[in-house]
Protein backbone atom coordinates (compact mmCIF):
# COMPACT_ATOMS: atom_id res chain seq x y z
CA UNK A 1 0.00 0.00 0.00
CA UNK A 2 1.33 3.43 -0.73
CA UNK A 3 1.31 6.41 1.98
CA UNK A 4 0.04 9.34 0.68
CA UNK A 5 3.19 12.05 0.13
CA UNK A 6 4.06 13.88 3.39
CA UNK A 7 3.82 17.80 3.07
CA UNK A 8 4.90 18.81 5.86
CA UNK A 9 8.94 20.56 5.81
CA UNK A 10 10.71 19.41 7.97
CA UNK A 11 13.54 21.77 9.65
CA UNK A 12 16.70 22.66 7.99
CA UNK A 13 20.06 21.80 10.34
CA UNK A 14 23.17 22.33 9.62
CA UNK A 15 25.42 19.82 9.40
CA UNK A 16 27.38 18.18 12.37
CA UNK A 17 31.28 19.13 12.99
CA UNK A 18 33.57 17.14 15.09
CA UNK A 19 36.54 18.77 17.07
CA UNK A 20 39.53 16.86 17.97
CA UNK A 21 41.69 17.88 21.03
CA UNK A 22 45.05 16.96 22.28
CA UNK A 23 44.47 15.57 26.11
CA UNK A 24 45.64 19.14 27.14
CA UNK A 25 43.23 20.94 25.05
CA UNK A 26 40.48 18.85 26.62
CA UNK A 27 41.84 19.28 29.99
CA UNK A 28 42.18 23.08 29.39
CA UNK A 29 38.15 23.12 28.34
CA UNK A 30 37.01 21.06 30.41
CA UNK A 31 38.15 23.18 33.62
CA UNK A 32 36.52 26.22 31.82
CA UNK A 33 33.16 24.46 31.14
CA UNK A 34 33.09 24.22 34.70
CA UNK A 35 31.24 21.24 34.62
CA UNK A 36 29.11 22.14 31.93
CA UNK A 37 28.91 19.66 29.03
CA UNK A 38 31.49 20.54 26.43
CA UNK A 39 29.20 20.94 23.70
CA UNK A 40 27.14 23.83 25.53
CA UNK A 41 30.10 25.14 26.59
CA UNK A 42 32.12 25.61 23.47
CA UNK A 43 28.34 26.85 21.95
CA UNK A 44 28.36 29.85 23.99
Amino acid sequence: MNKPPDDRKKPKYPPPFSMRFTEDERRVLEVAADGRPLAAYIRC
